[in-house]
Parts: structure tokens; sequence; C-alpha cells
């Protein structure tokens, strides 16, 4: 009986778990321009903590942080843009979002 009991509430606590739990996959992904120019910037060193990419000749970028849990709520990622002669730029959860940097 109390094998049955607990096979039981092992069921329902996992059931509760599954259906109250969400995960979701950040990334960010787009192109970065010269804030001034509106021309494309390449090599433009992109990361969010856990990856890091640069971005292409057409300043594009596909930078993926992973799975994450959402339980309660999905926390922002933070992705940071920098080039050289450029300021740093960071941005919470870029995705499918032209980034614009600007000279020093």
């Amino acid at each position: 009986m109390k094998l049955k009991t607990a096979i039981v509430a092992i069921t329902a606590l996992t059931s509760m778990l599954l259906f109250t739990s969400c995960e979701t996959i950040i990334y960010g992904e787009g192109r970065i321009f010269d804030g001034q120019t509106l021309e494309p910037l390449d090599s433009v060193f992109c990361e969010n903590g856990r990856n890091e990419t640069y971005s292409d000749s057409t300043g594009f970028y596909d930078l993926h942080f992973g799975w994450i849990t959402c339980t309660f709520g999905c926390k922002d990622i933070e992705f940071t843009y920098s080039k050289s002669g450029y300021q740093t730029l960071k941005v919470d959860n870029p995705y499918d979002q032209d980034i614009f940097l600007w000279k020093k």
C-alpha cells in the first residue's frame, strides 16, 4: 500500500512539474550597422556570456545562448557588441533585431 501511494505521489508531482514549467532557446541574430553611415559592419565581436562570434561582411551575426528554463518567467540574456573605434553596446534578447554601433 505504501508503494502504491508513493507511486501516485511521484506521478502527480512529475505531472505538475511538466505542465507548469517551460523551456525556451535564447539567441540573437540580425545585422550590425554603423549608426551614422548605415553601412554594414563586419568583424563586430558578439558575445552573450556563454558563446561568441563575429559579424560577417554583410554585418550579419547569429549567436545562440542555448536552452533556459522559464518556470517562473524567462530571464533576459544580455548580448554585447564591440568593435575597435566604436562604442560597446549591450542589448537584452536581440532576436531578429538590427544593431547600430556609434563611433567613439
